[in-house]
């Protein structure tokens, strides 16, 4: 969160830092990746279509609700599917699904948006949604496509609610993206 008194965006004789500059990346990432209202239902798992898994390998355990799924597992919600070698779904009885945690090298989410004819993509070696927050992690190699455009970086948070995606640095790497010009 900004304070008022620190203000990345307002004009100094100095040149921006990093994270003035980082931000003023991501709302032109934002403006120009896709629309922000079609972007909000692009990442997540929220709909009201069943979740159908396939696996080589699955193992419930009643005690927890955790089910774990191994060797090229295939999550399909409506227009939304999930590639990835490893998927823990954890679920309670009452507030059904609490976690999901797909790995991969790397795991990777597809999403055809509505009234779109190219879906987005999204991989990661980590990918972590959480529905009681409404936030997908993506972590190590991060990277969304969509169209020509791409966002990428070491940790990618997308909070579905605000509409915000949030780009971590690591030691090493830095949030990068490439946006194509329209036309």
């Amino acid at each position: 969160m900004y304070h008022k008194h620190n203000n990345p965006l307002r004009k100094t004789k100095h040149s921006p830092s990093p994270s003035a500059k980082s931000i003023l990346c991501l709302l032109f990432f934002l403006a120009s990746f896709i629309s922000v209202s079609s972007y909000a239902n692009t990442l997540s798992f929220k709909s009201d279509a069943p979740i159908e898994i396939e696996s080589d390998h699955v193992v419930f355990d009643q005690n927890t609700g955790e089910l774990t799924y191994q060797g090229n597992v295939i999550v399909i919600s409506g227009t939304q599917k999930l590639y990835a070698n490893k998927v823990i779904l954890k679920r309670d009885n009452q507030k059904g699904i609490q976690s999901i945690q797909a790995t991969g090298t790397p795991a990777h989410f597809i999403n055809l948006l509505k009234d779109e004819v190219t879906p987005v993509h999204a991989y990661a070696s980590q990918i972590d949604y959480d529905p009681n927050l409404a936030l997908l992690t993506l972590t190590g190699q991060a990277k969304i496509v969509h169209q020509a455009d791409t966002f990428e970086g070491p940790l990618l948070r997308y909070i579905i609610e605000d509409q915000k995606i949030e780009a971590i640095h690591s030691k090493n790497q830095r949030p990068k993206m490439t946006i194509t010009p329209q036309g």
